[in-house]
């Protein structure tokens, strides 16, 4: 009788080896999930605030048409809305970290100041599924972004403020 030289695995091992990699995965992927999740999160305040920047650039930076200057500078306080449309922003393309182009015409920056001159703003932002309604500069975070489509500046009653020279 012949002697083979058993090297190689058995069934047995191999079967041990694919339960315990699925174990794993099962484990992994719904928490790299969540991390690219977060990521995306993140990401998409960080777009916002970068309109942030840009709408104080063009209010301050006289960016912005005559309806619009001065509004905040009257002692009285005042609101501006100003649509992502008209805001430049350094970007390559008008898409959201979840992939989705954002709407420039319904997302906004609110900026109003009170009495006393201090400014405050205020950030609206949808790319059509994702996004978060009106919230302060200051307070937004990750938790913020969600499922939410139906924001846009007012109709009436609000200064909009455009571009110069449009």
């Amino acid at each position: 009788m012949k002697k083979f030289n058993n090297k190689g695995f058995t069934l047995i091992e191999l079967l041990a080896t694919i339960v315990i990699l699925g174990i794993l995965m099962i484990i992994a992927i719904p928490m790299v999930s969540q991390y690219i999740k977060q990521a995306r999160q993140s990401a998409f305040i960080d777009t916002a605030k970068a309109y942030v920047e840009a709408a104080r650039y063009a209010y301050f930076g006289d960016g912005l048409n005559d309806d619009c200057s001065g509004v905040l500078d009257t002692g009285n306080g005042g609101t501006i809305y100003i649509a992502f449309s008209e805001l430049r922003v350094d970007k390559t393309n008008d898409k959201s970290s979840f992939n989705r182009t954002i709407d420039l015409n319904k997302s906004y920056v609110k900026i109003t100041s009170d009495a006393a001159g201090k400014y405050t703003y205020y950030v609206a932002m949808t790319d059509g599924y994702n996004g978060f309604s009106e919230t302060a500069e200051d307070v937004l975070k990750r938790k913020d972004v969600g499922n939410v489509t139906n924001i846009g500046i007012p109709a009436s009653g609000v200064t909009k403020c455009t571009k110069s020279g449009t």
